[in-house]
Parts: structure tokens; sequence; C-alpha cells
């Protein structure tokens, strides 16, 4: 151990340091974004980053748990991640009572698709940034209580950022259940009730019979040009295939669309003749569905990782219960009427 030992906590809204001596804090300083205001403060012995964060979501679960697993992801993909290695994360940690802490709303609606039991809390006064600021470990015991950081710190996500984009690194499900010491994949199936099954058969006149389901619009890569989706919309059409387009806001120039829930995206997803998304977090969701899936790969929105490497580290073939004859993917380059004649030739 270090005698004297500096940990630095910076993310776009906060900049800190915390110094250590023999492992105990004796000081941090640094500046915070609060409100949009940014102030400055300095303290003698504090109480670490990390278990400052964790005293609030003791108070949180109750101390009802003994296992928790902390959803420091800002996306649905690293929480479908989640309920895959969710059972052998209960079973390493011998959890007799585990729970799962999120930050975002939505993953209460993606768990709850595959799994109806695990206790779940949202916590409303700790967002994105305080999750990436706190957390310097993965996994942490604190006041009795085991618990993970989900898929992992901020701090460690840069750094396999940083790999990725010189070309090394493993494909990101392996580099997770690796860094976890995890063994097994579980095999987990969505639950749809008969509202979304009944929703699905009252969206704008949509043709059940005969409709593709697009997906244009991701977090964490570049988009796609407004040109490629209404040129693949047209050619779509031209073939007698209905559009129906998933977005945030609920309307699209693209084709059909509704204000609808995860579940209910996911459901109409499962009855398409074929799903067409570029690269992102409900790919994933769906990823095990037995239909056509077309995945158009481009370039990381946030650190230089080009859309070929992209497709190297992020591929839907490296994830579990794929079905490799319905899966198709494809490297962004930029040439629209190339890349929509071999999705629509194959439909």
């Amino acid at each position: 151990m270090n005698i004297l030992k500096k940990v630095e906590n910076n993310t776009r809204k906060c900049k800190e340091c915390e110094i250590r001596f023999f492992g105990i804090p004796i000081a941090q300083y640094g500046r915070v974004e609060v409100d949009g205001i940014t102030e400055k403060y300095f303290k003698i012995f504090p109480k670490p980053f990390e278990h400052a964060f964790l005293d609030k979501v003791i108070q949180k679960i109750a101390r009802k748990h003994d296992f928790v697993l902390l959803l420091r992801a800002n996306g649905n993909g690293d929480t479908y991640l989640a309920c895959l290695l969710w059972k052998e994360l209960v079973r390493k940690n011998k959890a007799k009572s585990p729970c799962i802490v999120f930050h975002r709303r939505i993953f209460e609606d993606v768990i709850r698709v595959f799994d109806e039991k695990t206790p779940l809390y949202f916590t409303e006064c700790l967002t994105y940034h305080d999750y990436n600021r706190a957390f310097i470990h993965d996994h942490i015991t604190y006041r009795g209580i085991k618990f993970v950081v989900w898929p992992q710190t901020l701090h460690d996500s840069q750094k396999m950022s940083e790999l990725y984009s010189r070309g090394g690194g493993t494909p990101y499900p392996e580099h997770i259940k690796k860094k976890h010491s995890l063994k097994n994949w579980g095999r987990i199936f969505p639950h749809f009730s008969e509202k979304n099954q009944a929703f699905a058969r009252l969206v704008n006149d949509l043709d059940l019979s005969k409709f593709v389901f697009i997906i244009a619009e991701a977090n964490a890569v570049k988009p796609l040009p407004d040109e490629f989706w209404m040129r693949l919309h047209d050619c779509l059409k031209q073939k007698g295939i209905d559009v129906f387009v998933n977005t945030k806001q609920g309307m699209s120039k693209y084709g059909k669309c509704a204000s609808i829930s995860i579940r209910q995206a996911m459901y109409l997803a499962s009855k398409s003749k074929a799903i067409i998304s570029i690269r992102c977090g409900l790919a994933e969701l769906i990823s095990s569905f037995p239909v056509q899936k077309h995945i158009i790969y481009t370039s990381f929105l946030w650190e230089p990782i080009s859309a070929k490497r992209m497709m190297n580290v992020y591929s839907l073939f490296s994830y579990p219960m794929i079905d490799p004859q319905t899966l198709h993917e494809y490297e962004w380059q930029g040439k629209i009427d190339v890349l929509v004649r071999q999705i629509v030739n194959t439909l």
C-alpha cells in the first residue's frame, strides 16, 4: 500500500481529489457543478467518496439486503447484461437477499421484462454523475453489505475505451464477464402481458402481417443520416412492406410511430418481419428474437472508436442466445444506396 495516495474523480461536471494516508482519507478538494453553478471546496478528514454515497443507498434500501448491484450504466444494453448475469452474480456473492439499485427509471422497465421478482430501488436524488464520481472500486463491502458497481467504474470504462480505440481488447460482453470473474451466461426470456399484446393491434393501422421495426436513435454512437432512413423507408414501401419506427418522442418522418413503453416496443419488434437498427442498447434487448436483425455500426460518440472497431468489440454475435442465421451486421461506410439494397434484398 502506498503511504500517501491521491485519488482523482473527474467527470464532465466535477473535478475532485481525495488524499489518503495509509488508505485513510485525510483531505478532499475540488470543484463540483450544482444546479448549473460551479463550486469549489476543501474538507479535512472527510468520509470517503464511496462511503458517503453508499450511506445514501443503505438508507434507501433500509438495510434489507446483503448484496446490492449498483447500475452505474447510462444505457439499456448494460442493464440487459446485468439480467443475463444476475443469477451468476447472486451465486458468486452467496447472496441471500439481493437487490438492484439504479438512477434511471427506464432501467426498472427493462429489468421487469425479464425479471419480475428481484427487489428494485430507484435513487431519485443520486444521478448518473453522482454514480460516476463516487466509485473507485468495482467491488466494495461496507457495513456488512456487498456492493458491485455495474458494469464497472467510470475510470475503468475510460481505460477500456482507450484500449478499444487503439485496436486492443476483447469483445465487450466477455470483458465485463471476466472483469467480475463470472463463468456462465444465464438464459432469460421476455414476459409480455395481454395488455402489451393488445396494444400492438392498435398502432396507427400498422400492417402486422408484413412490417419491419426500425430503431434509428442511439445515445452512444453517431447517428445515421436522415437520407439513409428516408431511402430505406421508400424502398420498403415499394416492396409492399409497412414500417414502424421506434423513437423516444413517439414521432418520426421515416414511418409509422407511437409513444410506447420499452416492453411494448420489444413485443412489437418480436412480431415484425425484420428489425433494422443502428447499434444501440435496445438492439441488445431484442437480439435473441427469432426474426431477421440488421444492425448498422457507426463510430462511437465520445471516444475515437471507428465503426469497424465498434463492430468488432460490440458485435451482437458475441452475446449469448443469438441465432447467427438471423443476424446481419454492417459497418457504416457512407454508401446509402448500397446498404439499403443489401438490407432490402434480404426481405
